[in-house]
């Protein structure tokens, strides 16, 4: 279950990002490159040994910045009003690659808290339920 989540979940960040660089691209053809290469140096230089899940934080919540940024400045132009449906698009499926990673890290992964999809997923149904506590201390 859990490769299943991070299949999805980088495919809608993935294509969140693409919809902003495509609708940034159409209207700003000519600093495109820049900017691409301005956000990977910036990467490279941030990259440092420290735990997987707050790179993924600090990097999502910089490319969501960014993305907001390409899609507003680009997207009311005259020209480009048409797009506004992959705006829409584009936060919805980074929310959706947000929320997938969320589960994968609190359920799923391999140094959390369980040790079998079968116990990850009675626990996430008995707290859609409002019931906090698991039928058994046992979670494997």
């Amino acid at each position: 279950m859990g490769i299943f989540l991070q299949f999805f979940w980088h495919l809608c960040m993935i294509t969140s990002r693409v919809f902003a660089l495509a609708i940034f691209a159409s209207a700003y053809p000519t600093i495109i490159i820049p900017v691409c290469l301005v956000h990977w140096v910036i990467m490279f230089i941030w990259l440092r040994d420290e735990p997987t899940r707050g790179k993924y934080w600090f990097f999502y919540l910089v490319c969501f910045v960014e993305n907001t940024v390409m899609m507003f400045s680009s997207v009311w132009l005259p020209q480009h009003m048409e797009f506004s449906y992959f705006v829409i698009s584009s936060y919805g499926l980074f929310f959706i690659g947000i929320l997938l990673m969320w589960i994968y890290y609190r359920w799923f992964h391999p140094t959390g808290r369980f040790t079998s999809t079968y116990n990850a997923i009675k626990y996430m149904a008995f707290i859609s339920r409002g019931s906090r506590a698991m039928v058994s201390n046992d979670y494997d």
